[in-house]
């Protein structure tokens, strides 16, 4: 039986991790004019630490925590500095895409 260590399975997700900063790197420049004015180092750094954030606030699926670097790049990456998003965010009672989805009412309907 085939067994994939420890040490491999991090370097994959190490892998998969870069992948898909550098795939929301591209998508953020596409779609949002200050991404495309920043230099991609810069932007990517902003990508890794918006990921850790998202995942200290239990967003962890794929899918949401593009939605979250979306919207925080909708905010010129300030996010915590706009009233209401930190009850968001700090709710205990709420599932990761729950929080998203409380997040991108948010920012959609004014509330910035």
């Amino acid at each position: 039986m085939f067994r994939i260590g420890k040490s491999q399975m991090e370097s994959l997700a190490a892998a998969q991790r870069g992948n898909f900063i550098r795939t929301m790197a591209d998508h953020l420049s596409a779609a949002f004019g200050g991404c495309r004015e920043l230099p991609r180092a810069e932007l990517e750094g902003k990508i890794a630490a918006g990921i850790t954030e998202a995942n200290q606030h239990g967003i962890d699926l794929e899918p949401d925590v593009r939605v979250y670097l979306e919207i925080l790049a909708d905010l010129d990456w300030e996010l915590h500095e706009r009233p209401g998003a930190d009850a968001i965010l700090s709710a205990t009672n709420i599932s990761g895409t729950g929080k998203v989805d409380q997040l991108s009412d948010w920012a959609t309907f004014g509330n910035r």
